[in-house]
């Protein structure tokens, strides 16, 4: 671990790296729109007020993040008026821009409102910034870019996703679709009945899925708080592992079972027999499956869990089993994307764990390794997907090995450069540290 820094050393780190994230999605702005002028995607200038926040969980959580951020802040009675008058000034300006949207379910209301408070808790953590000096004025930035960091990000990612589309009319799911039933099993389908022999885990499941930006940030926020920081900024890990899950997309074009049968029930779906290995997808979705992005969220969370109390780590090992249950009986995802999640956890994790030496004397150090062999193995899944379906297709118990082996090697090579537990020091938060 590195050795303990003071609140204002604390503080001044944090604020240079969220600088370097804002300043990388600057040059994704600049990418969208250069982009845009060849038809590719619709321009982050023009295309931000078609994103409908009630109808898109992912931004309304985010934003229900920034409201969070806001919230620990300790806002004064007339801060709390200002922002609801603001929220409601701003859903006014949306119904008057979107005067068709409706809100049809409980759970969307719930994400609208918190949508608008979350901008409104944006707007009052600015005008703090702009109007503080000195040493307040350092904190009310960090503060501002901590909470605007995941709806940014989210918003930027809309292009990118867009752009999977336009790249690649032709998609791969039926290879993944074939590598699955080599298993033996349908995945997919004994979730889907687990979901219907017990309506509650479905519903948990589906609320899990779709708070995972609220999640992220509440870690960032315990992160933040906490008297020693993890070895990886949480913030930083988000962000590192959604880009670098944009350019594997473009590697294996996959849009997931659901909507390439169009059949959001499992049993519904046709024998892998039938389904061609490659075919022309024509609709919008965006061909974002392989390397499942949700489970990867989760896996870091669930990794970085291990430096705080049983209660968190319970609580992050529950999410990632919510989440992987939900990827599956809701038909986002493969079982295959959710096997490419590890190997790329790992050398995200590993990557941004920049308090690790990459050397040990002339020696390659664990961090080094772990990179290197985790990036290597999921480009080995990736290959064996798309091109061992013969040697799969003999036993499921090659699938198996295979599949074995990716998991049980990444994690184990995690365990060996997570500097928290591992070499005997203190976790965070006082907590003695995990096995």
């Amino acid at each position: 671990m590195e050795e303990q820094q003071s609140p204002g050393e604390e503080l001044a780190s944090r604020g240079r790296r969220l600088v370097r994230i804002y300043a990388a999605m600057v040059v994704g702005v600049v990418v969208l729109e250069l982009l845009a002028t060849q038809h590719l995607v619709i321009a982050p200038h023009v295309s931000w007020h078609a994103f409908n926040l009630v109808t898109v969980p992912f931004m309304a959580f985010a934003l229900i993040g920034s409201l969070l951020a806001y919230a620990l802040t300790r806002p004064r009675r007339v801060e709390w008026l200002v922002t609801v008058v603001v929220a409601a000034c701003l859903c006014g300006l949306a119904l008057l821009l979107h005067p068709e949207a409706t809100v049809e379910h409980r759970s969307a209301l719930i994400g609208a409102i918190g949508s608008w408070l979350g901008l409104a808790g944006l707007a009052v953590l600015l005008t703090r910034f702009l109007r503080a000096s000195g040493g307040a004025r350092q904190v009310a930035m960090v503060t501002l870019l901590s909470a605007a960091a995941l709806p940014a990000f989210v918003t930027l990612t809309v292009g990118f996703l867009d752009l999977t589309v336009s790249l690649h009319p032709r998609v791969y799911d039926g290879y993944v679709y074939a590598a699955d039933a080599s298993f033996g099993i349908q995945p997919n389908v004994l979730v889907y009945r687990l979901f219907v022999a017990i309506p509650a885990v479905q519903t948990v499941s589906a609320v899990i899925y779709n708070v995972l930006p609220l999640a992220i940030f509440s870690f960032y926020a315990l992160e933040a708080s906490s008297s020693r920081r993890p070895p990886v900024d949480t913030l930083v890990l988000f962000i590192a592992a959604g880009t670098g899950g944009f350019v594997l997309y473009h590697l294996f074009p996959v849009v997931g079972p659901a909507l390439l049968f169009d059949a959001p029930k499992p049993p519904a779906w046709p024998s892998s027999e039938h389904v061609p290995l490659s075919s022309l997808f024509a609709g919008t979705a965006a061909r974002n499956c392989m390397p499942s992005l949700h489970t990867t969220w989760a896996l870091l969370m669930g990794w970085q869990a291990r430096a705080y109390r049983p209660l968190v780590r319970g609580t992050a090992l529950a999410f990632l089993l919510f989440t992987m249950l939900a990827t599956l009986g809701f038909g986002y995802h493969y079982l295959c994307d959710l096997v490419a999640a590890v190997p790329f956890s790992l050398t995200v994790w590993a990557g941004c764990a920049t308090t690790v030496p990459l050397w040990t004397g002339s020696a390659p150090s664990p961090r080094l390794r772990a990179i290197s062999i985790g990036a290597l193995l999921t480009g080995l899944w990736f290959v064996g997907v798309r091109f061992g379906l013969p040697l799969w297709r003999l036993s499921p118990v090659v699938p198996w090995t295979l599949g074995a082996v990716v998991v049980v090697t990444s994690l184990a090579l995690w365990t060996r450069v997570n500097p928290v537990g591992s070499s005997g020091a203190k976790s965070v938060g006082g907590a003695s540290p995990s096995s």
